[in-house]
């Protein structure tokens, strides 16, 4: 592990200071190597690894798209197991992005993805967002691909079923019958009959149905995995439960035990067994089996229940309250403390009983004494109050102005910056870039096929990019800068070998968790390129640095071009420029600064200056 992570960070630093091209399969080969071995090993020392191959990622963007979907997957795995639900919710959706737009049939791998991020969104009780995975699924997947379709049913089913939409789950789960049938899964795959028992039970009401098909499955339980079978008996002990069949349901309860101890994946197991045995401690509270109950509420405990799940907590309450009044020597040791309490509250009584009777006595000397002075102080009170009301009032109508007046402005501010955000929008998007990106790749077709496909997914992501950033009033510094990134590579697309570029950050990381307004960069970048570079005979430089300046992200875009030379083009951005200039120096205090150096020692160029508000979230 360590030798691979050596080598991947000698690359990274050699690919970083030198521009000689990278043999980029014997890098993806060192990538695969290394999600090998952190997969089979994934905690706090390899994640660090992860964020390594994260950056590597960043560097070489002609890297597949598998790569950076196993990749995130894999932080999504590591904080899923550190409990990190966010995190993981985060990571697993970047990994569906990654995902092609057409599934091969083999693609386990990818349906995994999927899971995943479905299930963490699911413990979340994020179900719209279940909801909006499994739609994403379904684009991706062949309409007669019975396998992939059978599990999109399943998301679906399930989720309605969570929500308590019974006739959407029932309608998705027969679907799912329908393709496992087709697929011959219906023999070793459980969940569409597990999923039918249940809506037997809880939708149809016909319990008898419902334990038909779990005996059935009972039966069959050597054609299922150890989960499944978990599931299987898990499932009918509950309802032999609910039907006070508990002897029966605390045999089913320790079969399904056995299953879950055979669960490998350590957090999932951990939830599982917690369950289960906080199941059995209460069938065997009904038995009044007390100490087998105690042991199994134990045993509860040593999974670190607490800190898994808040109902598993309340359930350990619960069944700790129950086993101290239902057991005899809890009872007396209850009973105990009671009457231990009971002293204590009336003796606390009788205390502030006698306090408030010689309280109560000094009050009685002084009233006579008190009330003289009561009146004076009414009548000074009384013109007191006439002052304060009319100072108060006056206040108070000077305070409703001020926020009349602040809630205008902020209004106009608002206004003026969703105009920017669109007219920025409409220039990021203008037809004429859109025609000559869309022309470029056309000519890719012809001369290198293979070319023309990555610029093209690039170009529809950049699309997508714009499209997303621009409904947020922040976005992640990360998505940005990947914004940028694509645009710039589309423009060597148009223009090879006319330019390159460089993004430089101080004192800040990429994936900081830092919020900028979208689309403030762009403009200058586009001008840069467009104009800056249109008619010069040597290699232009671009350069982008980001630093942090107090509350602000300092940003500072630096070209090699004409300079005053391409004032005109300054001309036709004024606009763009000036909606720029307005919204930072409204946010910021400080105005934007473009300055030109024309011919000095041989040198000329644009220097773009400004500060950018940032955030900690995508609100204002």
């Amino acid at each position: 592990m360590r030798t691979i992570s050596y080598y991947l960070f000698v690359i990274f630093l050699a690919t970083s200071c030198q521009k000689q091209p990278v043999d980029l399969e014997v890098l993806n080969q060192e990538l695969r190597e290394l999600h090998l071995a952190t997969y089979t090993n994934i905690n706090d020392s390899t994640v660090s690894n992860l964020y390594e191959v994260k950056r590597v990622l960043r560097l070489h963007p002609d890297l597949p798209d598998s790569r950076h979907a196993y990749n995130n997957n894999l932080l999504g795995l590591y904080h899923r197991n550190k409990g990190n639900l966010d995190s993981a919710a985060y990571y697993y959706y970047r990994s569906t992005e990654y995902v092609p737009d057409t599934l091969p049939l083999d693609s386990q791998r990818e349906v995994s993805y999927f899971n995943n991020t479905w299930e963490v969104f699911g413990l979340q009780n994020k179900f719209g967002d279940c909801i909006s995975v499994a739609d994403r699924f379904a684009e991706v997947i062949h309409p007669k691909d019975s396998v992939k379709q059978g599990f999109l049913n399943y998301l679906y089913a399930t989720t309605y079923y969570n929500t308590e939409q019974y006739d959407k789950a029932a309608q998705f789960n027969e679907n799912q019958q329908k393709f496992e049938s087709l697929s011959g899964l219906d023999k070793s795959n459980s969940n569409a009959k597990i999923m039918a028992a249940r809506l037997a039970r809880n939708h149809f009401k016909d319990n008898q149905r419902a334990n038909e098909i779990l005996e059935q499955l009972i039966r069959d339980e050597a054609n299922y995995s150890m989960d499944q079978n978990r599931q299987i008996f898990g499932t009918y002990a509950i309802y032999l439960f609910y039907d006070e069949d508990f002897k029966r349901a605390l045999d089913y309860y320790k079969k399904g035990l056995s299953f879950t101890k055979q669960l490998t994946g350590s957090r999932t197991k951990t939830e599982r067994l917690a369950t289960t045995y906080l199941n059995l401690s209460e069938v065997n509270l009904e038995l009044k089996d007390f100490s087998t109950s105690q042991k199994y509420l134990d045993s509860a405990l040593a999974q670190g229940v607490e800190n898994i799940d808040r109902e598993l907590n309340r359930d350990v309450l619960k069944y700790k309250i129950r086993l101290a009044v239902e057991a005899k020597g809890n009872m007396q040791q209850a009973m105990l403390i009671a009457d231990t309490l009971a002293t204590y509250l009336d003796r606390d009584y009788q205390e502030k009983y006698n306090q408030e009777l010689v309280a109560l006595t000094k009050a009685n000397e002084k009233e006579k004494e008190l009330l003289a002075q009561q009146q004076l102080d009414q009548i000074n009170n009384l013109k007191l109050q006439t002052r304060l009301f009319l100072a108060l009032g006056f206040i108070v109508l000077l305070t409703g102005l001020g926020l009349l007046f602040y809630r205008q402005r902020k209004l106009r501010f608002e206004r003026a910056g969703l105009q920017m955000q669109q007219r920025l929008l409409r220039s990021q998007m203008n037809p004429h870039f859109t025609f000559n990106t869309l022309y470029a790749i056309q000519r890719q077709i012809k001369e290198a096929p293979e070319k023309a496909h990555d610029y093209l997914l690039k170009f529809s992501r950049l699309l997508r990019l714009i499209l997303e950033n621009s409904m947020q009033n922040y976005v992640l510094l990360e998505n940005e800068l990947e914004s940028l990134r694509k645009y710039m590579d589309l423009q060597l697309l148009r223009f090879p070998e006319k330019f390159t570029y460089t993004i430089e950050l101080i004192s800040l990381e990429e994936d900081d968790p830092v919020y900028i307004p979208p689309m403030l960069i762009q403009p200058f970048v586009e001008n840069a390129i467009e104009h800056g570079f249109s008619s010069i005979d040597y290699l232009g430089e671009l350069k982008i640095v980001l630093s942090m300046e107090n509350k602000y992200v300092s940003c500072t875009v630096i070209d090699n071009g004409l300079g005053k030379n391409s004032a005109s083009s300054i001309n036709k951005k004024s606009t763009s420029t000036q909606l720029i200039s307005d919204f930072l120096s409204k946010a910021t205090g400080s105005p934007l600064s473009i300055n030109h150096v024309n011919h000095q020692q041989g040198k000329s160029g644009t220097i773009v200056k400004f500060l950018i508000p940032y955030n900690n979230n995508t609100h204002d």
